[in-house]
């Protein structure tokens, strides 16, 4: 979280909480990293528009950006590339965590 203090995040737009919500499913729900393409279809704006708010939630701390791309490598505490730590979400499934 780049050096700052729990809790210190600036709050979401509208359209950036729609994002992040989005991202969140996604992760939930896949191990395939989310890029800006198939964030726009999940929100039904352009890519354009999606990526643009992919980089305000990065500014924001609320996700990690991969490179090349961006896709989304993590969005806290849920992470992409596997790690040691896993959430468990009812009926066996689980996604890897920060």
């Amino acid at each position: 979280m780049k050096g700052k203090k729990l809790g210190t995040r600036a709050p979401l737009t509208s359209a950036e909480a729609s994002a992040h919500r989005a991202v969140w499913r996604h992760l939930l729900a896949s191990t395939v990293p989310l890029d800006a393409r198939e964030l726009a279809r999940a929100l039904g704006i352009t890519p354009a528009r999606a990526q643009a708010l992919l980089h305000r939630l990065e500014a924001k701390d609320y996700v990690v950006l991969a490179r090349p791309g961006p896709t989304i490598a993590a969005a806290y505490p849920l992470s992409v590339a596997p790690t040691r730590h896993r959430v468990h979400i009812g009926k066996g499934c689980s996604v890897y965590a920060l």
